[in-house]
């Protein structure tokens, strides 16, 4: 098993050469209606199939850890498809919404090679774990939101210093009054987020294949069990 494992490992590795392979994809961008002294109204579609590689890292915190101060290296492959709309709007000049949903059909990975070890400083008896897993995740959406308004400013300063050329109040909305990303707002929306898998699957099949599953688990020194 050992030996099996090392190969995995090795053969993942060459994967890693791939970050974005797209299958197919189309999409159209338009829009709807522009007039900016009342309504700006953009939108955006597209749809594709591909596979890439993910890589993530940091503090392991997962249930599944006795203790803390477990660090981890993931890099995994998958297969996904994703519809993607968005609605671009500018209200009056001044206010701007865009609202951009995204739906995955499918999102599956036969393999992730996890790499996992308790960090030396913490005082715990040193490991390394090559953990492998799988990924099924299906019909999940997400809706984020950016909101966005003019904010304004001048400088009394600038006035006080020559009244000739600045003034002590905005005088051009394009200038002095811009959207700034500094109060720009950014959130998901609860009530459009959700997994349909996990709500339409029986719990066998959660159980068994939905989400991450282990495929083996592998401390080389011995000094841990989970």
């Amino acid at each position: 098993m050992k030996i099996q494992n090392s190969l995995a490992l090795i053969f993942f590795c060459g994967l890693g050469c791939i970050q974005t392979a797209t299958v197919f994809s189309f999409g159209n961008q338009d829009t709807i209606y522009d007039n900016d002294n009342y309504l700006v109204a953009k939108y955006q579609y597209e749809l594709d199939l591909e596979y890439h590689t993910e890589y993530y890292s940091g503090l392991y915190t997962g249930p599944d850890a006795p203790y803390s101060g477990y660090q981890y290296q993931l890099y995994q492959i998958f297969l996904q498809s994703t519809a993607r709309g968005i609605l671009d709007l500018k209200i009056l000049n001044w206010y701007s919404y865009k609202i951009d949903l995204k739906f995955k059909p499918f999102k599956i990975s036969p393999f992730g090679q996890w790499i996992i070890y308790m960090r030396p400083e913490t005082g715990m008896p040193f490991d390394i774990n090559l953990y492998a897993s799988t990924w099924v995740e299906i019909g999940n959406l997400t809706t984020h939101i950016t909101e966005n308004t003019r904010t304004c400013y001048t400088s009394v300063y600038d006035y006080i210093d020559d009244s000739t050329t600045n003034s002590p109040y905005p005088d051009s909305i394009t200038d002095d009054c811009p959207f700034n990303e500094l109060y720009q707002t950014n959130y998901f929306d609860p009530y459009w987020t959700f997994d349909l898998g996990s709500i339409i699957f029986p719990d066998s099949f959660k159980k068994a294949f939905y989400g991450e599953k282990r495929i083996y688990s592998w401390w080389i020194l011995g000094n841990y069990d989970w």
